[in-house]
This record gives structure tokens, C-alpha cells and sequence, in this order.
């Protein structure tokens, strides 16, 4: 028997590991060059600006309470809750960001770790796929090292954080495309063993699969679902095709990681039967479902930053509905060739085919998730019956890249065989190598990392100031109102742009972050006027005002000009920054000293009230002229009234209708009446008790559509509705 001594030395000895550990080396040589990672700060974040704001937010919510869902120094004067806008089955990425956060002390250490510790695992559960169907160590190194530096992974990026971790992905294709050459081999029962679950349950092989299921289905919604789809219907097939017991191993994977991602979703779903439904927080229709739809072509199209002048100006000349959508679809050429000629060679039966050992199972798991992710393809299907919450299925590339890179070592192999010195057929596989990797990647993956690290010492710079002038714990109003989360752009400010600050001073309490559809609703009932505003502002409890004038059409804005004049001279230096702030405790203090209290109640009230109001079905979101506010619907629209009192409340909801026909108006639920519409608008009053977890009013109208070019069907509108009266 070996003793620990030696079964060290072995390990150390061990092909595989010499090769991983190579794979370790080329990997980090790699990406030192690509990132120039030698001008890297690692604790200023590698993305300091879109999704990566609301990843570096979510690693604060962990830092200062533990876990990520919520905040009470978001939303102010509510609070941030985001079961609306979970990260669904995200768990393991979600416990080492927190493993790494309780280690470093840093949000930034940590975003910019777990990133480029994902090019390591990358490579790493690509080699692993690799062995397990018993490709050669060598082959498994270059698959591994080309799976960590596809396309897909640069161009979601850190921006797309966890969407970078796929390491699991080649190792459960792997095991399914095993299961297909060898069924039974889940279960541990190749050899002809019958079934018999006692048994299996002892196999270490099924608690290492049983730990891989769980990480799969732990590793977000969308890998999750590929994986519950990719191993249940192959798992029904196996048994299908064998018909024994023994081939029930991929349908456990599927069942048991089905139950998981249930079990990670059963606290959103508690949440909203306790609340309510957020219609309004994420929205999810087939249009979008259609536009994110896998199109092959892109498949096989280079990748728009392509090294090659040649190259980068032919793709920049393309169709821009070729460019649509994410375009993390290409493979580089090899790779898309390989699956090109993998499937060119399994669907029309060439003789070819006798020559590649792996051929049929690698063909079909391709031609499954190709079925299910183009346009049109299954996942539109099933959008069609209802599931809309995946609408990116254009992110099966990374399923479809790993079987495609197995199939291009097969042909690789064939031409090496033609070389009888090995170190020649090595070189084959080096140049196989570099090139798909060159090929897929620009000449530099750095981010300027000078500008941010100047804007972030800025930041930090503006959070000291505000500490000392106000106070650490400053309530702060952002303009302008921009909702979250997924919100377009406003004028030259991108979206998350407000969460800059909570960064750097999470003792502060913001206005931005409370989730659209909830008690973020109270925005809405805020003035367009700058006086009302800042009055409104005041009375609600706000200290001081943030203005970022990249939001606005007009520099400097109506707010930001009646701020200087009423307020004084903002607190932060306009050099080289886009924001304002205005300490207006004074400007309150006199206007609580103008008014009585009952009147600045009746302010903070009107404003505060517990009851929002939000469309759906066939009501279409809010629109404005400035003047007016309206809900256009069709002949059948829901108004989704929430209340967040946590009790049953009275209240009023007044407004007015109006159409470009004449008709009759119908509304049924907790308010019941009928009303004759016109272009003449007719106003209207709801009088009824919401119910704590809120209640649905149905809009029927009986009018025809109107000519109207607009391509919605528009029937009637529903005018600047307004809760005018709350009593508990």
C-alpha cells in the first residue's frame, strides 16, 4: 500500500497534472498579455461602469448586510429589496463572491479576482469534459486553453460577471456525451450490472455527480435551464433507446438540478405571493425573445474588434441586422468550420464519418441545442406558451463551442497521424491552438485602465467631501430619475450611472436602487418643477441633491440652474466632473418655517402614499407630453394597483379617459362601473380597498381601433391617473 509520501509524488508525476499545471501557466501568460494586466490597480475594478456597477452594488449589499438582496441605504427613503430582480440560481457564484469578499475587505479585490480567476476555471472544466470522454491529456490542454478565451467570454466580460464563470458546462456535456456512448456509465453501471439504487447511491462516481449537478444547477438561470434541458431530454432518450433502469442516471441530473433551481426560486415566488407580482420590474415578451434568438450566421462570423485591419472593416461594413443583439456568438474560423463540417458530415451520412470515434453523440447533443436556441427554434416555442424569463438564447454558443472543439481535435488528429514525429504533430496542435485563440481575440482585451482609476479616485474624492460637509450618513436625492433596474439610456448617462456613490459611501442613504413597480413608485408622483421638486425633497427628508448632467438635454438644467440660484453654489468642483451637489438643509429648514405642520404633512404624504399603480396585458407602459401622463390600451388592459403598507387601505384613484372612437368602457375588480369614451376626455373615480398584496383592475372597451399609424392596437387611453386620497 502507498503511503501519503508517495501518493503525493505520484499526483506530482501524473501526466494530468503536469498538463493542467501547464494549462495554469499559459493561461495566466495569456491573459497577462491581453488585459496588460501590469497597469491594472487590482482594487479599482476592471469595469468601473454599466452591469459592472450593479455586480460591484450587489457586492456591497454583501459587505455592509451579509447577503445581496437588500439595502436600506438604496431606494431612500424605502428601501432596496431585490426579489424582484434576483440573481436566480446563481448561488454558487453568489457564495464566492462572498467568500472572497469576507477575505479581501475589498469589493473591487473581489470583482476583479473572481473575473479572471473565470479564464482559470474556464480552462480547467474544459480539460476535465476533455478527459472524461478520454480525449489524450495533450488535446485536453489545448481544449481547455481555447475554451477559456472563446469570444463569448471577452465580450460578456466582466460586465456579464457570472455569465463568465462556465466552467461546469464542458464537464456535464461530457458526461451525456459519455452516457450516450456508454449507457449506464452514470450510474456506474456500463459493464451490464443490473440496477439497483442501494448500489448506485455507494459509487463514488454518483456523489461526484451529484456534487456536479448541484454546482450546474447552482450556476445561474441560464446555464441551469441548458443543463436541465440538455441532460433531461438525453436522458429520456437513453432510456428510451435502452429501455432498462440502468439509464436512468441523466434523467436523476435533470430531476435533482430541476429541483434545486425550484428550491433557489421558492423564496422569489414566496416573496411575490406575499407582495404581490412585479410585472413592471423585469418584462420579458417574444418580441425580445425573437431579437436574442441564435441566428447561425453569426456563428461564423468574425468578431467585430478582429485583430486584422481587413477583417474589422469587412464585419464594420456588415448589415447592422447582422450585428443585433449581444454578437457573443462567434466561434472563430476553425471552430465554427469544425462545427460546420461535424454536422455536414453526420447529417448527409458521409464515408467520413466511420473515421471520428465521437461523431454521433457530439452531432446530436449539437443539433439538440442548436433546435432549441435559433429563431423560431424550441425556446421560442415554449415563449409561446408562456416561459419568457430566458429571451437570451443566443448564450447557448458556450454549450455549442465545447463538443465543437472535441470534433476539431478529431480532425486535428487526422492530419498529425500523417506525421510521424511527435514533436511535429504537437506543433499541429500548438498552431490549431494560437490560432483559434488570435483569431477570436482582438489585439488587446485592456480596459483604459488610467481613465478608470481617474474617475474612481474622483469618486472617492466627492464621497470625502460630501462626509465632511454634510455627513457620513447624508440622505441624498439623484437626478435624474432614472428607474431600476434595466433602464435605456438618458441622453449621454448610461444606465446604474446613480450607483456610483454608494460605492464609496455606503453609510449615505440614495434615492436610486429601489426596484421599479414597488415602493420606487413614489418617484413617479414627484414634480417636473423644479421649486415643487425641491420642496417635495425637503419635506420628504432629504439633505442634499445629486445632479448628473449627463442625464439632461440642457447643461445646465432647469434643476441644476435653480439650485445655484436658490441653494447656493454646488459643494463639488464642476472640473472634470459631470455632477453637482447641493446641500439644501437650509433651504428646508426655512421652508418647514413658511409652512405648518399639517401642510407639509399633506406634501410628504401625497408623495409618500403606500399605493402604486402599473399596466399589463394589453396597457402599455407610461407615456408623457411634459404636460400629461397617459396609458394607451388596447380593448382588454390590466391596472396592477400594489400596495406596500403591509395592510388593507382605503383609497382613490381618480383620472380620465378618453378615445380617438366612440365606445363603451367597462372596469371590473374591487371597482365596478361603466362609462361612455370619446375624443372628449370623461374623468372618473375608483373609491375601494387594496387589499395588503394588491389587486387587478379590468379595462374592457368595445370601441374599434384607430387608424392611428401607431402599430399597437390602441383602443383607448387612460389620462394622468392619480391615487388622490389614502385612508387605512
Amino acid at each position: 500500500m502507498k503511503s501519503s509520501h508517495d501518493l503525493v509524488r505520484s499526483l506530482f508525476r501524473s501526466s494530468d497534472f503536469r498538463h493542467v499545471l501547464t494549462g495554469f501557466l499559459v493561461t495566466g501568460l495569456i491573459l497577462v498579455y491581453l488585459f496588460q494586466l501590469w497597469d491594472l490597480n487590482p482594487r479599482v475594478p476592471i469595469v468601473y461602469a454599466g452591469d459592472g456597477l450593479l455586480s460591484l452594488m450587489s457586492f456591497q449589499n454583501m459587505k455592509e448586510g451579509f447577503w445581496y438582496l437588500k439595502s436600506s441605504h438604496l431606494g431612500f427613503p424605502f428601501s432596496q429589496d431585490l426579489h424582484d430582480f434576483p440573481a436566480v440560481a446563481d448561488t454558487t457564484n453568489l457564495v464566492f463572491s462572498r467568500f472572497l469578499i469576507s477575505v479581501t475587505g475589498d469589493i473591487s479585490l473581489t470583482f476583479n479576482i473572481q473575473y479572471l480567476s473565470s479564464y482559470f476555471s474556464g480552462f480547467l472544466g474544459a480539460y476535465i469534459g476533455a478527459r472524461i470522454i478520454r480525449l489524450p491529456s495533450a488535446h485536453a490542454l489545448f481544449i481547455g486553453l481555447m475554451f477559456a478565451f472563446l469570444p463569448f467570454h471577452y465580450l460578456h466580460g466582466a460586465n456579464h460577471l457570472y455569465l463568465s464563470s462556465y466552467w461546469m458546462i464542458p464537464i456535464w456535456l461530457a458526461v451525456i456525451i459519455k452516457e450516450l456512448i456508454t449507457p449506464g456509465w452514470t450510474l456506474g453501471l456500463e459493464e451490464g450490472i443490473s440496477f439497483n439504487l442501494r448500489q448506485c447511491a455507494y459509487r463514488p462516481r454518483s456523489w461526484l455527480l451529484l456534487g456536479l449537478t448541484v454546482f450546474s444547477a447552482t450556476a445561474g438561470f441560464y446555464y441551469s435551464a441548458f443543463f436541465v434541458l440538455g441532460t433531461g431530454f438525453f436522458g429520456l432518450l437513453a432510456v428510451i433507446r435502452e429501455r432498462s433502469g440502468k439509464n436512468l442516471g441523466l434523467l436523476f441530473m435533470s430531476s435533482l438540478g430541476a429541483l434545486v433551481v425550484g428550491v433557489q426560486i421558492l423564496p422569489i415566488l414566496l416573496f411575490q405571493r406575499s407582495m404581490g407580482a412585479n410585472i413592471e420590474a423585469v418584462q420579458r415578451g417574444l418580441g425580445e425573445l425573437r431579437f436574442y434568438s441564435l441566428d447561425l450566421t453569426k456563428l461564423f462570423l468574425p468578431i467585430r474588434d478582429h485583430r486584422l485591419s481587413l477583417v474589422r472593416d469587412w464585419v464594420g461594413s456588415l448589415d447592422s441586422s447582422l450585428l443585433a443583439g449581444e454578437y457573443a456568438e462567434p466561434l472563430g474560423l476553425l471552430l465554427g468550420l469544425s462545427l460546420l463540417i461535424l454536422l455536414i458530415i453526420y447529417l448527409f451520412q458521409t464515408k467520413s464519418k466511420e473515421k471520428f470515434s465521437l461523431l454521433a453523440p457530439i452531432a446530436q447533443v449539437q443539433l439538440f441545442f442548436l433546435g432549441i436556441s435559433i429563431v423560431g427554434g424550441g425556446g421560442y416555442f415554449l415563449g409561446v406558451l408562456g416561459f419568457t424569463q430566458i429571451r437570451v438564447w443566443s448564450r447557448i454558443t458556450i454549450v455549442l463551442a465545447f463538443p465543437a472543439l472535441v470534433f476539431m481535435f478529431q480532425l486535428a488528429q487526422l492530419l498529425a497521424n500523417r506525421l510521424k514525429n511527435v514533436r511535429y504533430q504537437y506543433l499541429v496542435f500548438v498552431f490549431i491552438a494560437a490560432f483559434q485563440i488570435l483569431d477570436s481575440t482582438p489585439a488587446s482585451l485592456a480596459p483604459n485602465y488610467e481613465t478608470t482609476s481617474r474617475e474612481w479616485k474622483r469618486d472617492v474624492r466627492i464621497a470625502k467631501v460630501i462626509q465632511e460637509s454634510i455627513s457620513p450618513q447624508t440622505r441624498i436625492f439623484q437626478l435624474p430619475i432614472v428607474k431600476f433596474p434595466e433602464s435605456p439610456p438618458t441622453f449621454q448617462q448610461a444606465d446604474y450611472e446613480h450607483l456610483r456613490m454608494y460605492l464609496h459611501l455606503p453609510s449615505a442613504y440614495f434615492s436610486y436602487g429601489g426596484v421599479k413597480g414597488r415602493e420606487s413608485q413614489w418617484l413617479n408622483r414627484l414634480s417636473s418643477d423644479p421649486k415643487t421638486l425641491f420642496t417635495q425633497l425637503a419635506l420628504v427628508g432629504f439633505d442634499a441633491v445629486w445632479i448628473d448632467s449627463r442625464g439632461f438635454e440642457a447643461n445646465p438644467s432647469n434643476f441644476a440652474l435653480f439650485a445655484e440660484k436658490e441653494i447656493g453654489a454646488s459643494l463639488i468642483s464642476a472640473e472634470n466632473s459631470p455632477f453637482a451637489l447641493y446641500d439644501i438643509r437650509n433651504f428646508s429648514s426655512n421652508l418647514k418655517k413658511a409652512m405648518t405642520l399639517e401642510q407639509q404633512n399633506e406634501v410628504r404624504d401625497q408623495v409618500l402614499t403606500p399605493i402604486s399603480i402599473s399596466p399589463s396585458g394589453g396597457m402599455s407602459s407610461l407615456e408623457t407630453d411634459g404636460l400629461n401622463d397617459w396609458f394607451w390600451s388596447s380593448s382588454s388592459g390590466f391596472l396592477n394597483v400594489q400596495n406596500h403598507s403591509g395592510s388593507d387601505t382605503r383609497v382613490v384613484i381618480t383620472g380620465s379617459v378618453d378615445a380617438l372612437n366612440s365606445g363603451n368602457l367597462t372596469i371590473n375588480g374591487m371597482c365596478k362601473f361603466e362609462i361612455k369614451i370619446s375624443q372628449q376626455a370623461k374623468t372618473f373615480r375608483c373609491d375601494f380597498v387594496v387589499p395588503k398584496n394588491g389587486t387587478q383592475l379590468t379595462f374592457t372597451s368595445d370601441n374599434q381601433k384607430t387608424d392611428d399609424r401607431d402599430p399597437r392596437d390602441l383602443r383607448f387611453r387612460l389620462i394622468n391617473l392619480k391615487v388622490v386620497e389614502v385612508q387605512p
